[in-house]
Parts: C-alpha cells; structure tokens; sequence
C-alpha cells in the first residue's frame, strides 16, 4: 500500500497531490515542488513534522501536527522561500519569513457555566509570539478585536444569550502566516452566574499548552481514572441488539471503557453519559456526564479524561433515572470519524472484572455513537448493546435527548 512518504519519493512533475486522509510523519521535503494537501493530516508525536530542505517549495490545504509531548515543531524550514497556503499547524514553524517561532497557545479555553437566555462577556489573556488575525468559528460566540500584537493580549469573547441546557463549542482560529486552533466550550445554564467582563486567573502556557479557564474547573475533579482491570479469560463476545440482566454482571458497579487498536494517536476520543428519564429526555444540565461535568450530583455516574470510560453505582442511581445512554464521540476535528480508528470496542467490567466485549462493526463515517444502554425494566436495570451511530456528530445526539447544543 502507497504511504504518503512514497509520494514524496516520485518523480511527480513538481506536483504532489495529497488523497484526502491523515498520513503519519516526519516527512522530508528535498526537491522543489507543490504540495497540495487537499486538507489532509500529517502527524507525528514528536516534531519536527515536516522538513523541508529544498528551495521553491509551496504547500497548500494541509494541516500539520505534533500529537505528543516530544518536541513541539510542526514544520522547519532550511529555506526562507518556502510558500504556506492555507496550512494549520499544531505546534511551532521554523524558518517561514514572517511567521514568529515558540507560539505557546491554549489547547481549549473553558468557560464554564454561564447565565442562560443573557449576554456574557470573558476576558481572556492570549499570549502571542508575534502578529495574528483572530476568527470565530462558534456562531454564538464573537471575540475581540480581531487581532493580536506581539506579547500578551487581553480579548474580550461575546457569548450570544442562549437557551438553558445548550452547549457552546465552537473554534477560535489565529492566522498568522499559518492557522492556530483554539477550542470553546462552555454551558448556559438558568440560575449560573452572569458574566459582565470576568477576568481569568494567571495561567502558565505550557508545550503544548493547557487550556485556560475562566471558572473554576469541572473537569479536573479528582476522579479515580485508574480502575484496576482484573481481565476474566472467559470474556463473552457481545451483540449488537442483545439485552442482558445486570446480574450476569454480578455487580451494581457498572464500567464501560471504550478501546482501539489505531497507531494514529492524534485521534481523541471521549466518552459521555445522559441520565434519562421516561421521556427519554435529560431532566436538568447535571444529567449530561462528560469532561467538563465529570460526575452526576447523586454520584453515581463519572467519567474521565486520561482513558475514553463510563463508570457507574447503579445502586446510587435516583429512582426517577429510567435509563443511563453510554456514548463516545471522535473529539474536534470535523474531518475525523470513528473510520479513522481500528477495531473499536467497548468492554464491560462488573466489579473490576471484565466479563463483556462489544465490537463496534458497522460503523464508518460516524462521529458520535451510542455504545451501551443501562435501564430499568420492572424493577431491575438491564443492559442492551447498541452501536448506533450519528454521522452528523455530538450535536445531533445531544439534541435527541433534549440537551441543547451552540456551535
């Protein structure tokens, strides 16, 4: 099979046309050419990305990343005619004439809860390595000025009155001679404290940078993330459309952790959990169980970030919770979908023993999927095996549950 580095070992005619995908680096460019990356990915976990070591070379389309913790270069260049075109990078460029090195931006910027069916103002510190032109991808939310100067900025984000229980999530672009992405989220919710101009805490930008808070975090709860997996060598293989009692489990705690076999490591995946009642419906904000609400008020659903799970105490469980949907959705990038990984799962564990493996066939192009059901039928809580997915990602099935979301 053709990897994108044997394209760049042809002889193309100076053209090199890139298939639509994400492609693992680093890739080395040594000949003059055109690089036309029709919006694909290259990645590595550690940089430099993409080197470039020849003059007359332009790139156009492209996004280029650093995944892990390694050193933080997207690209370098050896040549100051280098062309970039509509290029995004995670991480730092060197050697492009008129792009400033060591950018230290947040991953996400939280904003929290805020006052439903009002405006609220952030004010957030940006630091910028050199000039930028700022954009807002999140039609409810506009940000400015749109520009930043050298150093530290102060910018001021507008969140558009919204309804109670929606979700913003949307992007922040910074262009400068490349494009930056930044992630806001945040939630309206009737009763949470307005916000005129709120002015963040100091917060250190690190390589990559974290994101920057403007209320205190909900999604950093100390949650126990490391549940001890005790594997059970008689695992049964489950089905899609089977129903199974709790009690085959033989316990009320209750752990689902999605898992994948894909090398691609910028792949993020998060798990999520709507508290449901008869209607089929969340009842109030705390009833959608994600990173940034990690635990329901009864303490009986949590989830995490350091590996895609739903943990549950059935037990703990308020009587009017009729049904307890376990999903996960491909996290960000918009070009991403659960095609992008190998083999996913989802395996079952009753009281730390692993009893159940679900493999999750069938889906393509989804972004976001219903794994498992836990719900009650004449007093006892039964499990049923999903893998439903949605191809128009989290928004479509946040709103079947009746949580509103912003983008």
């Amino acid at each position: 099979m053709q990897t994108v580095r044997d394209l760049f070992g042809e002889d193309t005619g100076g053209e090199i046309i890139i298939s639509p995908g994400e492609y693992a680096g680093p890739i080395v460019v040594d000949r003059a050419c055109t690089i036309k990356g029709n919006m694909s990915v290259i990645w590595a976990d550690s940089g430099p990305v993409l080197v470039i070591k020849a003059a007359g070379v332009k790139i156009e389309n492209l996004r280029v990343e650093v995944t892990g913790n390694g050193e933080f270069t997207a690209i370098t260049s050896e040549y100051p005619d280098t062309k970039l075109i509509n290029v995004e990078v995670r991480g730092n460029v060197k050697g492009i004439l008129g792009e400033a090195e060591n950018w230290e931006l947040p991953n996400v910027i939280s904003l929290g809860d805020f006052a439903a069916e009002e405006e609220n103002k952030f004010r957030v510190k940006i630091n910028a390595a050199g000039k930028a032109t700022l954009e807002s991808r999140a039609k409810a939310l506009t940000i400015t000025p749109g520009s930043l100067e050298k150093g530290e900025n102060s910018v001021l984000l507008t969140a558009d009155a919204l309804k109670d229980n929606t979700i913003l999530y949307g992007e922040i672009m910074v262009h400068s001679a490349v494009s930056r992405r930044i992630y806001v989220m945040g939630k309206a919710r009737a009763g949470a404290q307005k916000y005129g101009i709120l002015e963040p805490p100091t917060i250190e930008h690190n390589k990559p940078a974290e994101s920057i808070s403007t209320t205190p975090r909900t999604d950093v709860l100390p949650i126990e993330q490391n549940t001890e997996h005790n594997i059970n060598e008689n695992i049964r293989q489950a089905k899609k459309g089977q129903r199974i009692p709790i009690s085959e489990l033989g316990s009320a705690n209750i752990k689902i952790v999605f898992e994948h076999k894909s090398t691609d490591k910028s792949i993020e995946i998060d798990g999520y959990a709507f508290l449901l009642r008869e209607n089929g419906k969340v009842m109030k904000d705390e009833d959608l169980v994600f990173f940034g609400n990690p635990e329901s008020p009864d303490k009986s659903v949590k989830t995490g970030s350091e590996e895609p799970f739903i943990e549950t105490d059935l037990e703990k469980t308020e009587p009017s919770i009729a049904k307890i949907a376990v999903c996960f959705s491909v996290y960000g990038d918009t070009q991403k979908n659960i095609s992008s990984v190998k083999e996913p799962a989802v395996r079952i564990f009753g009281g730390g023993k692993e009893m159940y493996r679900f493999e999750l066939g069938g889906l393509s192009e989804e972004k976001t999927f219903v794994a498992v059901e836990l719900y009650r039928y004449k007093g006892e809580w039964k499990l049923n095996f999903v893998g439903a997915g949605y191809k128009s990602g989290l928004k479509k099935l946040c709103e079947s549950y009746g949580v509103e979301v912003e983008e």
